[in-house]
């Protein structure tokens, strides 16, 4: 694991706790981020199809997600791509 992975595990685990309405599909998310988007980084670094779909996941996750976040500026781009070395390309 790296430290965004660790971010990302700390986030998933506070996330049901800040669920105060229990809506299922924050826990749908939290599931579904801790299946798809955390991948071990030498994987990343290592097959472009890992991580594209890896990214797709990401994507997919954070448009869900942004009903959730009002107030929050959440920019990604279906476009950007990154290196191995976790540049943007």
């Amino acid at each position: 694991m790296n430290q965004s992975n660790d971010v990302l595990v700390k986030l998933i685990d506070v996330l049901p706790k800040l669920n105060v309405t229990g809506d299922p599909e924050l826990e749908r998310l939290a599931t579904e981020v801790r299946a798809s988007l955390l991948v071990d980084p030498q994987e990343l670094r290592k097959s472009e199809s890992v991580r594209t779909e890896t990214a797709k996941a990401a994507l997919a996750i954070s448009q869900r997600l942004a009903p959730y976040l009002t107030g929050c500026s959440v920019a990604v781009s279906s476009t950007s791509t990154t290196t191995g070395e976790g540049r943007a390309a």
